[in-house]
């Protein structure tokens, strides 16, 4: 009896806790990006947490008039089965200022007929704040084309090339080898040869320009090198952000080692 009643209040916890974190606003999974792509090792990229509630398809186009049409267009195309996936941006107004096709299991004709319907039954969205997007699926291959609407594939900004390397001098020598972002964080010692390290934060724009520069953390007390070492920073190649592909503002944050 006891090991039954234990059972029990272990299942009500595991209820509760369920609960609380699908409402605590968790971040999206990898699913939410509707792709049937591999997750890229190169870059650490995740969903968007924005927005906070996904439209509904109908929101973004005519739903049922897109069905109908995509598909006749199918069925006239000897119903190959597969998937487009599109990226979808809006602006403040909610108007649709963008539309790519970011993934498609179709032929290719095809799917750019398909992108060129979801342009004829687009709708103008609710306004918001800044522009804003999601991903809109539509699979092919049953009774009818399905609809589904995702989130964008966020990228952050990071060094274009990590070596970096006798780029610029701190005390007369050659100094740079930007560290991976797993560098460990512990700032290293500064005395002797031994250098130490910095931990730099930049703002960039869309083209991946420093726009702001500053020192997080450093063991380095005097203000000339620290402007010489932003000096540097600034004019380091970086990578920008991007959503979906496409280039947008961003910040980094990075360990760079210096050597005396």
């Amino acid at each position: 009896m006891t090991n039954r009643r234990l059972l029990v209040s272990m299942a009500a916890l595991l209820a509760c806790a369920a609960c609380a974190s699908a409402g605590s606003g968790a971040a999206p999974g990898r699913a939410s990006l509707l792709s049937d792509a591999p997750a890229s090792l190169d870059r650490p990229c995740r969903p968007s947490p924005a927005p906070a509630q996904l439209p509904a398809a109908d929101a973004l186009v005519d739903s049922a008039a897109l069905i109908a049409a995509a598909g006749e267009l199918w069925r006239g195309a000897g119903s190959p089965r597969g998937h487009v996936l599109l990226a979808m941006a809006y602006d403040e107004a909610g108007l649709n200022v963008r539309r790519d096709l970011i993934e498609h299991r179709l032929p290719p004709a095809m799917a750019d007929s398909l992108q060129k319907l979801v342009f004829a039954h687009r709708r103008t969205a609710d306004a918001a704040p800044r522009e804003w997007g999601v991903r809109l699926r539509m699979d092919m291959g049953g009774e009818q084309p399905v609809l589904r609407v995702g989130r964008r594939e966020v990228c952050p900004a990071q060094v274009r090339d990590a070596a970096v390397a006798g780029y610029g001098a701190f005390g007369g020598t050659p100094f740079g080898d930007v560290r991976e972002r797993s560098a460990p964080t512990a700032i290293l010692p500064a005395g002797g040869s031994g250098g130490g390290t910095v931990w730099v934060r930049v703002a960039l724009d869309a083209g991946g320009h420093v726009t702001e520069a500053r020192l997080e953390r450093t063991p380095f007390g005097r203000a000339g090198w620290e402007n010489r070492v932003l000096s540097y920073v600034r004019a380091i190649s970086f990578v920008p952000a991007t959503e979906d592909g496409w280039p947008v503002p961003g910040q980094l944050m990075f360990p760079l080692r210096l050597n005396r």
